[in-house]
C-alpha cells in the first residue's frame, strides 16, 4: 500500500493555522461570487416557502420555482418537506428568504462549535455555499447533531437522506417519530401525498436535470462502483461515519453545499477534495476516506508496533495522514 505523505509537528501546525483555511477561503470565494452579485441570498429558502404557500392556497408545490437566467430551479421535497415548511408563510417570501440565511449561518455556527472544529471550518466550502442559499440542508445538520428524537425527526422532514445518518447510528426513536408523523400526514393530508405519487418520477426526473446530475457518484458511473465499495469499507470499520459520508457520495442528484453531512466525520485531506467545485469530487473524497481508513487500521498499527521496539515513536496526525 501506498504510504502517504508524512508531516512532521511543525508542518502539521503551519497546515491546520494557514493552508487549510487558505484552501477553505478559496473556494468559498467561488460561491460567494457565484451567490452574492446575483442577489441569490436565501434562494434556497425561498423554494421551501413557495411550494408551502403554494399548496395552501390549493396549488401544485412541486410546479413551483424560482427563474434565473440560466433556467428554473423547482421544489423537489417530499410531502412531510411541505408541511414543515408551512409555518414559514406567517411571513413573505422575501422575509423568510433573509431569515434562512440567518438561521442557517446560526446554525453552522453551531455545528462548527458542536463537532469542535476550528472556527476557520465556517470557510469550510460546501458550508459557506449552503449558508449563503439559505439551504435547509445546514438545519438538517444542526437538529440530527442534537440527538433528540423530535429534532431528528424535523431534519428527516426537511431533507429525507438525515434517515441514512440515523439508520448508521441506530437512532431507532427519531426514526420512528419521523415514520408516525408521516403516517399522520398521510391520514390528514391524503390529497398531497396522491398529487406527488402522481408526479414524483417526473419530479425526480427534473431535478436531475437541474442538478446537472448530481456531483456524487450516482451521476459518474466510473466512480459508482469504487465509491459503494469505499461505503462498504468504511462501514465496516465505522458504521457511523459511513453513514454520515454516504449521503454526499451517493445520493441522488447531490448538490455543492452536502458535503457538510460529512462534517462529523471529516477528516483534513477528504475535507479539501470535497471543497472543491467540480462535479464528482465528493465521490474522490469518500474514496479517500476509505483508503486513510485501512491504512490507519492495518499499516499505520504494525508500523507502530515494530516502532515500539525502536529508539522513538512519531505521532502523526490521523487527520492530516
Amino acid at each position: 500500500m501506498i504510504e502517504p505523505v508524512r508531516f512532521t509537528p511543525w508542518l502539521r501546525g503551519v497546515a491546520l493555522k494557514y493552508l487549510v483555511p487558505a484552501w477553505f477561503l478559496i473556494f468559498a470565494l467561488v460561491h460567494v461570487m457565484d451567490i452574492v452579485p446575483e442577489g441569490r441570498l436565501g434562494f434556497d429558502g425561498r423554494i421551501y416557502h413557495r411550494a408551502a404557500a403554494a399548496w395552501l392556497g390549493g396549488m401544485d408545490p412541486w410546479k413551483t420555482g424560482i427563474s434565473l437566467p440560466e433556467g428554473t430551479y423547482h421544489f423537489a421535497g417530499l410531502p412531510p418537506t411541505v408541511l414543515a415548511f408551512v409555518p414559514t408563510t406567517v411571513v413573505p417570501e422575501s422575509v423568510f428568504g433573509a431569515l434562512s440565511f440567518v438561521f442557517s449561518a446560526a446554525a453552522a455556527i453551531w455545528i462548527v462549535q458542536k463537532l469542535r472544529l476550528p472556527w476557520s471550518w465556517l470557510l469550510f466550502p460546501p458550508l459557506v455555499q449552503g449558508v449563503l442559499l439559505g439551504q435547509p440542508g445546514i438545519a438538517v445538520l444542526a437538529l440530527l447533531l442534537t440527538a433528540h428524537p423530535a429534532a431528528e425527526a424535523l431534519a428527516a422532514a426537511f431533507k429525507v437522506y438525515a434517515l441514512i445518518p440515523l439508520l448508521a447510528s441506530r437512532r431507532a426513536t427519531g426514526i420512528l417519530v419521523f415514520l408516525v408523523a408521516t403516517g399522520l400526514s398521510i391520514v390528514l393530508f391524503p390529497g398531497l401525498w396522491f398529487l406527488w405519487v402522481s408526479q414524483g418520477a417526473a419530479v425526480a426526473s427534473r431535478l436531475v436535470g437541474e442538478a446537472a446530475g448530481g456531483v456524487g457518484a450516482t451521476a459518474h458511473w466510473w466512480l459508482l462502483a469504487p465509491t459503494v465499495a469505499a461505503i462498504g469499507v468504511i462501514a465496516i470499520l465505522d458504521t457511523r461515519a459511513a453513514g454520515w459520508l454516504a449521503v454526499p457520495a451517493l445520493w441522488p442528484s447531490a448538490q455543492y453545499h452536502y458535503p457538510v453531512m460529512a462534517l462529523p466525520a471529516i477528516r483534513i485531506l477528504p475535507a479539501l477534495v470535497f471543497s472543491i467545485p467540480i462535479l464528482g469530487m465528493p465521490a474522490v473524497a469518500v474514496i479517500l476516506h476509505a483508503w486513510l481508513m485501512l491504512y490507519d487500521r492495518f499499516v499505520r498499527r504494525e508500523q507502530g508496533r515494530s516502532m515500539l521496539n525502536g529508539p522513538s515513536r512519531v505521532r502523526v496526525d490521523r487527520n492530516l495522514a
